[in-house]
């Protein structure tokens, strides 16, 4: 497979929140050098709120407290554009790594047992065959 396929920033929008805190607060690409949708975070910040238990102010602020962030960087975080995420990372996530590791040596080739060998589902089997035959 091409590995230019896993360079591009859409692979970026699986970077889960600590990932995406942790790249903020190491100062690389701050807030005020970044556009920020300010419409598509509020719209995020407002369904984060409606789930139990942020719905009660005080959750959500403990919550962000854990994490070290207030709640404008919070909105940064929740508007900001896939690039921006992805300019934060001066290398390649290693579950990133490990994907495109997979995929570039698929020579190896998944054995299912013969009573399964022609069942429909098996076809989404050999989809993700590369990553499990690499576990």
């Amino acid at each position: 497979m091409n590995q230019e396929y896993f360079q591009t920033a859409d692979w970026y929008r699986a970077i889960d929140l600590k990932e995406r805190i942790a790249s903020l607060l190491a100062g690389v690409n701050p807030i005020q050098n970044r556009q920020v949708n300010t419409d598509l975070a509020r719209n995020r910040l407002e369904r984060w709120h409606e789930q139990d238990p942020f719905s009660k102010d005080s959750y959500f602020a403990e919550r962000l407290a854990m994490d070290g962030i207030d709640e404008e960087q919070f909105l940064s975080l929740l508007g900001e554009p896939i690039e921006a995420i992805q300019a934060r990372f001066s290398e390649t996530p290693a579950w990133l790594q490990q994907i495109a590791a997979a995929f570039s040596n698929s020579s190896e080739q998944l054995h299912l047992p013969g009573a399964t060998q022609n069942i429909e589902t098996n076809s989404f089997l050999y989809l993700v065959e590369p990553l499990i035959c690499q576990a």
